[in-house]
């Protein structure tokens, strides 16, 4: 037999091989529901963030997030409203510390 088809042959073997040894993945959910989780990105109505805490992902009618949104803003023990653009202050800050490092 020709070289080509020998190391063919054996290039088949082990990948046979391979599959042989490597586990079925099963799935958890059913196709149907990972079609779904496929086309959810794709919703205009709804948002999909990374939950704050525990690694879980929230989605929520788009309405209710920018209620939400905006009542975290408003809290003022988190947030402040400031009177005037501070960019600029804030990168002569940055420029200052980089230049010190």
């Amino acid at each position: 037999m020709p070289a080509g088809f020998l190391a063919f042959e054996e290039a088949v073997g082990n990948a046979v091989d391979e599959m042989a040894e490597t586990p079925y993945q099963y799935q958890n959910i059913s196709k149907k529901e990972r079609q779904a989780t496929m086309e959810l990105p794709s919703e205009q109505d709804i948002i999909i963030k990374p939950a704050n805490k525990g690694g879980a992902i929230v989605i929520l009618p788009i309405d209710m997030y920018r209620q939400e949104f905006l009542k975290l803003l408003n809290q003022e023990r988190n947030y402040k409203r400031l009177t005037r653009d501070t960019t600029p202050d804030m990168l002569e800050e940055i420029e200052f510390l980089v230049e010190r490092v």
